[in-house]
């Protein structure tokens, strides 16, 4: 029997949303993982410097991450369907 957490059923439903969208490849799948998992972990104001401070990248990588499009309404959409 496992025991999954809310950490862990988060992080699952946020991978089953976004393999259902076909226009995005590995990296950026799993930097927006680990942005939307971030997200829902940082209390107070969600920038650059806290991602640095609580996530596992430079701060200059999430400022260059996110320099790249991505379909935010794709992936709301995806998670009504």
């Amino acid at each position: 029997m496992t025991i999954q957490n809310a950490f862990t059923t988060g992080r699952s439903l946020i991978t089953a949303i976004i393999s259902k969208m076909s226009d995005i490849g590995k990296v950026q799948a799993k930097f927006i993982e680990h942005i939307l998992m971030l997200l829902l972990s940082i209390r107070g104001k969600a920038n650059f410097l806290q991602f640095s401070r609580y996530g596992c990248m430079n701060e200059k990588s999430y400022r260059n991450n996110f320099e790249n499009g991505f379909d935010w309404a794709g992936l709301t959409g995806s998670l009504f369907l």
